[in-house]
Order: C-alpha cells, then sequence, then structure tokens
C-alpha cells in the first residue's frame, strides 16, 4: 500500500456508477480514487504510466468493448500484484469463481451495502479472498453443495461455463451482447480465423448443434443480468 491511504481504481462504462462509488470511497479517511476508467482499453493506458501508484482496483465484468475479464488477465501478466476487486450485477453463481480464477481478489454484487464495499477492499488489502459464503464453499469444494441456495437453472449454467477457458467464455459473453465475429475480432485484436475456431471449439464443449444453437446460449447468458 502506498502510504496510509488506499489509491484505488474504478473502471466502469457507467459515468453515474464512477462517480457515486467514487464520492463513497473517497469519503473514507483510508481510501482515495485516484483514476478512472470507462473501459478495458482506457484502463490499460491509465496503469502503464500510473499502475504503481495504485492498489486496487474495482472493475465491473460488463463493459462496452472488452469485457473486465480482459483487463483481469491483463493485470495478472503485467500487473500480478495489484489487487482487484469485481463489483458486477452479473449471477455470482456464473460469474463468481471464473473472476477469483481469473485473478480478481473478491466478486461481489452491486447491489450489496456500502459498508460491504468499503470493507470489502480493506479485506482484500489485508491478503483475504472477499466471496459470499456460498461461492467460497464452491471454490474450496470444487463442487456445488446440495444445499446451495442458487437455483438449478444457474447451476446448470454454470457447469456449462465450466467448460470453457477465459477466451472462449470473453467470447460468449461478447456475442451475447449483439457483437459479430468481426466485431469480436476487432474488440480483442484477434484474426477472425481466430475467433472462428474458438467458436467451434465453444460449440463442441458445449454440444451445441451450430451457430445459432450458440448464438441462443449466448443470448441466455447474457439475459441474467439483464
Amino acid at each position: 500500500m502506498h502510504g496510509d491511504v488506499i489509491q484505488v481504481m474504478l473502471v466502469d462504462d457507467h459515468m453515474i456508477v464512477r462517480q457515486g462509488m467514487g464520492m463513497l470511497i473517497s469519503s473514507q479517511p483510508d481510501m482515495n480514487v485516484s483514476h478512472d476508467a470507462e473501459n478495458v482499453a482506457d484502463a490499460i493506458s491509465i496503469l502503464k504510466q500510473n499502475g504503481e501508484t495504485i492498489d486496487i482496483i474495482l472493475v465491473d465484468i460488463s463493459m462496452n468493448g472488452a469485457s473486465g475479464f480482459e483487463l483481469l488477465k491483463h493485470l495478472k501478466n503485467y500487473h500480478h500484484d495489484l489487487n482487484s476487486l469485481v463489483i458486477s450485477m452479473h449471477d455470482e453463481v456464473l460469474y463468481a469463481e471464473r473472476a477469483i480464477q481469473a485473478g480478481a481478489k473478491g466478486y461481489i454484487m452491486k447491489q450489496e451495502a456500502s459498508d460491504t464495499i468499503i470493507n470489502s477492499i480493506r479485506a482484500i488489502m489485508k491478503g483475504e479472498i472477499v466471496v459470499s459464503d456460498n461461492i467460497r464453499q464452491r471454490i474450496e469444494n470444487g463442487n456445488v453443495d446440495a444445499d446451495a441456495d442458487a437455483d438449478a437453472d444457474a447451476d446448470a449454467d454454470a457447469n456449462l461455463i465450466d467448460r470453457l477457458t477465459a477466451s472462449e467464455f470473453e467470447i460468449v459473453q461478447l456475442l451475447g451482447q449483439g457483437n459479430t465475429t468481426n466485431d469480436i475480432a476487432k474488440i480483442l485484436t484477434r484474426s477472425v480465423k481466430s475467433i472462428e475456431a474458438h467458436r467451434a471449439n465453444i460449440r463442441r464443449k458445449l454440444e451445441l448443434k451450430d451457430g445459432n444453437a450458440l448464438l441462443m446460449f449466448a443470448l441466455h447468458i447474457h439475459s441474467q443480468i439483464d
């Protein structure tokens, strides 16, 4: 930590969310929001110049362009000592484990009380992992407890998603947001052939018969946060 004050960066494509969260965090005597970004590209640009001055990044999963998972991957590769906390509206059953596997130190829902966000930042800075009891049990056990509160449909979706790599999962997200193969290739700076190969692998792993079935699955997953 840089001095006695935790330096925070916010990454969310909603300006009102960034402003509200920024006011909340900066009102704490031991915290300061030093940077904010509305997308992954801007966040990476800021990190190149100021990464060493930031203690923790709060990031949403669903944003315009590349998703928060792309930023988590960047942090893991280039800023592995920088803490990250995902604050999202995505169903935690579908996304929390994936976020932790991608390198995040915590995952909480946006509807959580403001003190939960503040306490989560402090806990992560002490070296703790912040997730719900249900998700912690999943991570520790490597499976779904029979008495877990998540409903059966979400569990089924999560089991399917677990078959995918992080890159494949991100492509499903981008498809669900209405992006074409060409769009995804541009967003992820990869070739169209590479994205087509990923789509074929995703269909195989999820046992989907064609591209339309993949699109319907992607739209279904995306609808879980609407």
